[in-house]
């Protein structure tokens, strides 16, 4: 550990070194990993002085610290905030000399997640179709990466309203994760879910809720880990039965949704899960703090 430590590498490689701003962004990081946003910020900002003094050829050094505190304003709900340091992130590797495709692309999807919930869907649906277009010219049309980026793009689109599209983008990112992973991988659990969204759009039902119990099953090994993947499931699960005319098991799923939007605990989805306790008034004309 102490070889790992700012002090150390300061004494080793200099203050104003990229080893020393590396262990900063690093430290950062965990911080920002337990919700110590004050103190993430603070080794960010350092690391991100220190990234700024180093000569040509560093810059990825600067992006990293501008994207790390942007994440930061992400977990505040300052997002226009975290707009600005995304941005900053995206621009500088965009000019570097030898662009890395690979963390443009990611760069693509923070700006995507950023757009996604300022409720800006066709903007953060661009940003996903240039990471896609990146990866592809990457890695080729066989690669985890290129799953993920059909996966992403084929959420975002659903949220469009273009259910087809949708459909098409998400059964290749599934194609390819069958290829390439092992069928209880965490990412197919994501896939299966993820497809009940345009199923249930486009009336095909009974095939919804097959990929949803596919995604429960292989979400079992997880723990909380899929809590996002239930609550989803169970949501898009409960939607299909309203559709089949059938309320009583329609809110049976939306509680289970309810429950799981509950333990992850941030704004946007508890605000979710207050419109699930809506949703289940509507369904049953009773009082619906009784119900959940």
């Amino acid at each position: 550990l102490a070889k790992t430590s700012p002090s150390f590498r300061e004494k080793k490689f200099g203050k104003n070194s990229i080893q020393v701003a590396n262990t900063l962004l690093n430290v950062g990081s965990c911080y920002q990993s337990k919700m110590d946003l004050k103190r993430a910020l603070e080794y960010t900002n350092m690391s991100l002085q220190i990234a700024q003094k180093l000569p040509p050829g560093n810059e990825e050094a600067i992006a990293s610290a501008y994207n790390n505190i942007g994440n930061a304003y992400v977990q505040m709900n300052q997002l226009p905030t975290a707009i600005l340091y995304a941005d900053s992130a995206m621009q500088i590797r965009l000019s570097a000399e030898k662009m890395d495709t690979v963390n443009v692309a990611i760069s693509y999807g923070n700006m995507r997640n950023l757009y996604t919930l300022l409720g800006l869907r066709n903007k953060a649906v661009s940003y996903l179709e240039k990471s896609l277009e990146l990866r592809l010219a990457y890695y080729g049309t066989r690669h985890p990466d290129v799953a993920i980026s059909y996966c992403n793009l084929g959420a975002s689109v659903y949220f469009t309203g273009d259910n087809e599209r949708s459909l098409d983008l998400l059964e290749k990112s599934l194609e390819i994760r069958r290829e390439l992973l092992s069928p209880d991988d965490f990412e197919m659990a994501e896939s299966y879910g993820n497809l009940m969204l345009p199923l249930v759009a486009l009336g095909d039902y009974d095939r919804a809720i097959e990929n949803g119990k596919q995604a429960i099953a292989i979400c079992k090994k997880y723990g909380l880990k899929g809590a996002n993947i239930y609550a989803n499931v169970y949501l898009a699960w409960g939607n299909a039965m309203v559709y089949k005319n059938e309320p009583d098991e329609a809110i049976t799923q939306f509680k289970k949704a309810y429950d799981y939007f509950q333990l992850l605990r941030n704004q946007l989805h508890n605000f979710t899960g207050y419109t699930y306790k809506i949703t289940l008034y509507l369904l049953t004309s009773k009082d619906y703090d009784n119900i959940v």
